[in-house]
């Protein structure tokens, strides 16, 4: 059983930027953190500390309608109070953004992100883990082509590839897809999916004895019908499912999600996944699924507060891991470019 809670304040100067306009861009942003972390290490031996990091990333580039190119970065240092060993530059991120409109009914996009930190949880977010602190990389790569053949009619051909390493594990994934968009009435709009993934992942045997040894590779192969129907100005519902046929083992990939708007004022969404995919530090595929929600209100101009829950399963041949999480975050923003952000966040997790 691992539990964790983290208290962070912060300060944040980003300018507001209009993306409405062509041209070019250049975003710096600066974020001074103090937190709290009851459990640094994730574990059962809990191990508390005061940290503070500073946070400088930028964005630059050009952005107009028929074409955009975006370059990101962000650089992330941490000072421990009792933990000195853990001081230094602990988070390094770049990216590249970017999207072409060669002709009308065609749009041709690519985006890539690669990050190395010692805190790989936030390497798998819409699980809620707890994967403790350690080395950890991950390269991110998705292209697509959507063509628009009519107001109602469009495809998109598709590939992502994503690779992970942590603790001598080094997991990849390739995974080509091609998505069939129909706009079904004027708040109706269907999907067919059909996608390919391969999962490949080796191992050197220095982890723990968690993370599994050798190699293994799984195929598989899904097939998902979507629906998306506006019930109103202000609710929306997002159904996709299928069967994932891997080997000789049938299983269900799905994405649900609904959303709705109250008063103007306050946004919440509720959403449900299942799928199968690698964990980071862990050789082999895991089936995962999730149940998450998401509140968002402004009850004062330029002051905001979310909330969030997620709980989780992850299954493996060797075990079971449930996950439950919490977080709620405060913001005002003091002027155009700085920021003042208050945030707690909590995870339990047990194994079997």
């Amino acid at each position: 059983m691992v539990v964790a809670g983290l208290l962070a304040l912060s300060l944040t100067a980003v300018p507001l930027t209009a993306w409405a306009q062509a041209g070019w861009y250049y975003i710096p942003s600066l974020s001074l953190y103090e937190e709290f972390d009851d459990n640094i290490f994730s574990s059962t031996n809990r191990t508390s500390d005061f940290i503070t990091r500073l946070s400088n990333g930028w964005k630059i580039g050009y952005r107009s309608r028929p074409f955009t190119l975006l370059l990101t970065s962000s650089l992330d240092g941490e000072l421990f109070a009792n933990h000195h060993e853990l001081d230094g530059l602990n988070r390094t991120q770049v990216g590249l953004e970017s999207e072409w409109i060669p002709t009308l009914p065609l749009t041709l996009r690519l985006s890539a992100l690669f990050t190395k930190t010692q805190t790989p949880s936030e390497l798998a977010p819409n699980l809620g883990l707890q994967l403790g602190r350690r080395d950890s990389t991950q390269l991110s790569l998705a292209s697509s082509a959507v063509y628009r053949f009519d107001l109602r009619t469009s495809t998109e051909l598709a590939y992502s590839y994503l690779q992970s390493e942590s603790e001598g594990v080094t997991s990849t994934t390739h995974e080509p897809r091609l998505r069939l968009v129909e706009r079904l009435s004027h708040v109706d709009t269907g999907t067919l999916t059909y996608a390919l993934r391969l999962t490949e992942s080796e191992s050197n045997g220095a982890g723990n004895s968690n993370t599994g040894a050798g190699n293994s590779s799984t195929l598989s192969h899904i097939v998902t019908l979507g629906w998306n129907r506006r019930l109103s100005a202000t609710t929306s519902v997002t159904l996709e499912a299928g069967p994932r046929i891997t080997g000789s083992q049938l299983g269900a990939e799905v994405n649900a999600g609904v959303s709705h708007r109250f008063f103007r004022l306050v946004d919440a969404s509720l959403g449900y996944s299942r799928s199968s995919s690698p964990i980071i530090g862990q050789t082999g595929t895991s089936d995962t699924q999730a149940l998450s929600g998401h509140l968002s209100m402004e009850p004062l101009r330029s002051f905001r507060v979310v909330f969030g829950a997620i709980l989780s399963q992850v299954s493996t041949d060797r075990s079971d891991t449930t996950t439950e999480g919490a977080e709620v975050a405060a913001s005002y923003r003091m002027t155009k470019w700085l920021s003042a952000v208050a945030r707690y966040r909590f995870s339990h997790s047990e194994t079997d």
